[in-house]
């Protein structure tokens, strides 16, 4: 049954999972494979659930539900990070 806040909710859930393991990955593509891993567990799954995947996580990206607010005086460079 879909709720009028589900949305808000998975997004919730998200946001949460994501403050959890934002900084136990080693790297950028750590994270995206433990937020899939959030999505579709730990089993084998097909190339197209994968794609899936990918765009739940892309469209929460994309509502801001998983960024963080950046620094103050964050500019982005050539790397994404403050040029100092």
């Amino acid at each position: 049954m879909n709720s009028d806040d589900e949305h808000d909710r998975v997004a919730q859930g998200f946001r949460a999972y994501y403050a959890q393991v934002r900084n136990e990955a080693g790297s950028d593509e750590d994270l995206w494979h433990r937020l899939h891993q959030y999505i579709l567990g730990n089993h084998s799954v097909t190339l197209t659930t994968t794609k899936c995947a990918s765009i739940i996580l892309a469209h929460y990206f994309e509502r801001c539900d998983l960024y963080e607010v950046p620094p103050r005086g964050w500019t982005p460079g050539p790397s994404g990070r403050e040029d100092t």
